[in-house]
């Protein structure tokens, strides 16, 4: 009941039946309502943004992995006798703005 009373869904439902019981219990859901607003649903928040946030770091290290190897494996395939021709880095350089603009 008290769960229903935190997510505000048909909190009526839960503590007018109390309320009608004894006008003092409004004192206990007040005191319920204060301290699971503004604390728990901050530590709820801290810890879903706690997750997301080492989510994305993970994704940000695994695209610049990527991101490092792509280009790795791209100036082995067009670099000949250890360098590479400017034709080659001028054609190569159109097709990578063609692909990622930003």
């Amino acid at each position: 009941a008290l769960w229903t009373f935190y997510t505000t869904a048909n909190s009526p439902d839960v503590f007018i039946p109390a309320y009608e019981e004894s006008r003092g219990t409004i004192v206990f859901f007040a005191a319920f309502f204060v301290i699971t607003f503004y604390f728990l649903n901050n530590f709820m928040l801290a810890a879903v943004y706690d997750g997301y946030r080492a989510q994305l770091a993970e994704q940000t290290r695994e695209e610049e992995a990527n991101r490092r190897a792509a280009f790795t494996r791209a100036f082995a395939l067009l670099s000949t006798a250890g360098g590479i021709s400017p034709e080659a880095w001028a054609s190569f350089v159109v097709r990578l703005r063609a692909r990622c603009p930003r």
